[in-house]
């Protein structure tokens, strides 16, 4: 880093940091003294690695998309999780792309460290250090990076919980289906349930026990897919294709 731009780096970090956890505490003002009194002694660093951790996956481009991501997180925390929220305790592609530009970098090849960057440190949040992800759906369509953290951890077999408040949909109340299954067509639509909803997940297979893959319930899925290509390739009938549909209905109900 040259000399001559240090203070002013530093003093753009500090703001940085400030911006950074404006939303969350912000949010976390709203809440008694005794909540926050908890929020303190039970975030990551007092944890000591016991707590689970989950990863808060959702739109975070706006003042109060980032406000909602930070009252997720909260709700989290003050339910005993350590949590792992991007907004926070992530990347800020802004500000490390003007330090890596001052080291040498155009901004093309900044951009592009920054991405790899960011990509790297999700996946191993999502896949290696947290336990549990929950995804904020609100939007017409969900983010197309919370989608693709969910996919992963879905693959992955883990605990997968989606909230939805926003009564926007694509497809006349519902999301498109191959965002749904990941959360096997099941939402909260208030925080306290995505809590109580998460909890009951992580109960009826604790991350000790969990199996990390999902190859029963994605042979489960193929042999569906099959049958229904199989029907709409072969006979093409309705009456078929209908009662295949109501079986895999009561199948995966």
């Amino acid at each position: 880093m040259k000399n001559g731009n240090e203070v002013e780096f530093y003093r753009n970090s500090l703001a940085f940091s400030l911006r950074r956890y404006y939303d969350y505490w912000m949010v976390a003002m709203d809440r008694s003294f005794v909540d926050l009194f908890y929020l303190m002694l039970s975030r990551p660093d007092r944890a000591g690695g016991l707590r689970l951790k989950v990863y808060c996956a959702g739109p975070l481009f706006n003042d109060k998309e980032r406000e909602e991501m930070a009252e997720i997180a909260l709700s989290l925390e003050s339910a005993g999780f350590d949590v792992f929220l991007p907004q926070r305790d992530g990347i800020e592609l802004a500000v490390c792309v003007e330090s890596l530009v001052e080291n040498g970098l155009d901004r093309h090849r900044a951009s592009q460290a920054l991405s790899r960057a960011i990509f790297a440190l999700d996946v191993y949040q999502v896949l290696e250090a947290c336990d549990a992800i929950v995804v904020n759906l609100n939007g017409r369509v969900p983010d197309e990076g919370a989608v693709a953290e969910a996919a992963m951890a879905w693959r992955a077999g883990k605990a997968l919980v989606a909230y939805k408040a926003d009564v926007r949909t694509a497809f006349n109340g519902y999301d498109n289906p191959l965002v749904a299954g990941l959360f096997d067509f099941k939402t909260s639509t208030t925080i306290d349930d995505l809590v109580a909803s998460l909890k009951s997940e992580l109960e009826k297979s604790p991350p000790a026990v969990r199996e990390y893959d999902r190859e029963k319930e994605t042979e489960h899925w193929l042999e569906f897919g099959e049958t229904i290509w199989n029907i709409i390739r072969g006979s093409g009938d309705n009456d078929e294709l209908v009662a295949a549909l109501m079986e895999g209905l009561d199948v995966t109900a």
